[in-house]
């Protein structure tokens, strides 16, 4: 009776076994190597043909999925300052450059740097609008973002 029981422990597992192999994960598919890039390097044209109104449509979104729960539904501040509106201090990073930096490398709180680079310039164009720091048809260049003063 023992070796019958471990006949039928061993099939089990070799059973599983061919499972597993049969079922596991995919194959890995090849991935380009990473080219090198540089924080200078000249943007391409799709992303400064954009302007900040359109970017900011998207930021909308991210503001709601990564931002709103610590910043409120409008910005207002919560458990996290006021990041839209008249009680928003924005203007203490002085340029959108430097507010992009600390966004990029400091938020969303509970996972810092976690969003693309694309969804951070979403969320800055997001903010600069809202704050009236520019129009939404202007073109979004991100060389000149340490041009833009945040002054009220």
């Amino acid at each position: 009776m023992l070796r019958r029981y471990a006949i039928a422990i061993l099939v089990v597992v070799l059973v599983m076994g061919i499972f597993v192999a049969a079922c596991g994960s995919p194959k890995p598919t090849a991935t380009p190597a990473p080219t090198a890039t540089s924080s200078t390097a000249t943007p391409t044209a799709t992303s400064t043909a954009q302007t900040v109104g359109q970017l900011a449509a998207a930021g909308q979104t991210v503001f709601a999925a990564s931002c709103a729960k610590c910043h409120g539904a409008q910005g207002q501040g919560v458990t996290a300052p006021a990041i839209i509106g008249a009680n928003a201090h924005l203007d203490k990073y002085g340029t959108a450059q430097t507010l992009l930096s600390f966004i990029s490398s400091s938020m969303p709180l509970d996972a810092p740097g976690s969003l693309a680079q694309q969804q951070y310039r979403q969320l800055l164009s997001f903010l600069l609008i809202n704050n009236n720091y520019m129009q939404s048809s202007a073109s979004f260049d991100p060389n000149q973002l340490g041009n833009i003063q945040l002054k009220k």
